[in-house]
């Protein structure tokens, strides 16, 4: 039989309200970027878009010599 567990808290996912972000999309103003490696490349590009409509904002996404750099447009 598997044990039932009570009142254990959801921990908060990034993102949520008092949490912390993987990456610095809400502290982010126009014109500002952020690189990272070329092996996270597809984890962010999947997240930037996410992020955008979550916070309003928009965002571009270029491979760059450093790796994938992304910069806040709107």
């Amino acid at each position: 039989m598997i044990p039932i567990d009570r009142n254990v808290p959801i921990p908060k996912y990034a993102g949520q309200r008092g949490s912390t972000e993987k990456y610095p999309w809400s502290q982010m103003d126009v014109g500002d970027s952020f690189v990272v490696g070329a092996k996270r490349a597809k984890t962010v590009r999947g997240c930037y878009v996410a992020a955008g409509k979550r916070l309003g904002r928009k965002f571009a996404t270029r491979m760059t010599p450093e790796g994938l750099r992304v910069w806040r447009i709107a």
